[in-house]
């Protein structure tokens, strides 16, 4: 009889978690410390002596360049300043009709 009352004091749901959260708690525990020491070893291979990053893999980085041989298209404004100090020096030395024309 002491056997089955002691059974009936028994939460096996309860005992089930606090399994589940203890084994939860491990896994964190790992992952955490497994995630530390990755952080660790790329610090430790991406840091130069002299603080520079430095590349971690021989592999070409795959970025594509395309340069203007011709440079860039001039822009409106570009145009129009010439013509601006052209016609300003104009005005200042007093040939009005020069300069807006």
């Amino acid at each position: 009889p002491q056997y089955y009352s002691s059974w009936d004091q028994f939460d096996a749901d309860d005992a089930a978690e606090k399994l589940d959260e203890e084994a939860e708690q491990q896994q964190r525990a790992a992952r955490e410390a497994r995630q530390a020491e990755k952080d660790c070893i790329l610090d430790e291979m991406a840091l130069r002596p002299d603080g520079d990053r430095q590349r971690t893999t021989t592999a070409r980085p795959r970025v594509k360049l395309s340069i203007r041989r011709s440079g860039r298209r001039p822009a409106p404004v570009d145009i129009a300043a010439p013509q601006k100090d052209e016609a300003n020096r104009l005005f200042t030395a007093g040939l009005l009709r020069e300069a807006i024309a």
